[in-house]
């Protein structure tokens, strides 16, 4: 059996076993989650890349953009674990990095979709404001 996951994003990507198609359609919350489900491999999803997001998502780079968006659309059975890691990632992120977090936010709704539109769209604000504190009072990059 593999190991999961691997040690990191960029030497291969993380591809929990297979679940059946449909088993978590619709909102996905925690207690809604088809319980004999791996629960530790979205935990390892989880920390993983929020792990991999803190060392590698610390400049506007595209490349590095479409990798986590790649991820994400890669383990949407996981969709859960991508978006709390990526609000945590947000919310604790030094200011210069957040823009480009908002980036990848903006990248796996737009690119991925479902379920990701859904679970981001209640804190789209929250993340936006967070981004927007945190750039410099010129912010024609913005705007």
């Amino acid at each position: 059996m593999q190991a999961y996951p691997p040690r990191g994003f960029k030497s291969g990507h993380f591809r929990p076993p297979f679940l059946s198609e449909g088993m978590l359609d619709g909102p996905l919350q925690r207690s809604s989650i088809v319980p004999h489900r791996d629960v530790h491999i979205e935990q390892q999803l989880y920390d993983t890349y929020l792990e991999n997001l803190k060392n590698d998502l610390v400049m506007n780079s595209k490349q590095t953009i479409n990798t986590f968006t790649e991820i994400a659309a890669e383990n949407k059975q996981f969709a859960r674990a991508v978006v709390d890691a990526l609000r945590k990632h947000i919310l604790e992120c030094r200011k210069e990095f957040k823009l480009c977090a908002l980036y990848l936010c903006d990248s796996i709704v737009k690119n991925v979709g479902q379920p990701y539109q859904a679970m981001f769209e209640p804190y789209i604000p929250m993340i936006f404001m967070e981004v927007w504190d945190a750039v410099p009072e010129n912010r024609s990059s913005l705007t």
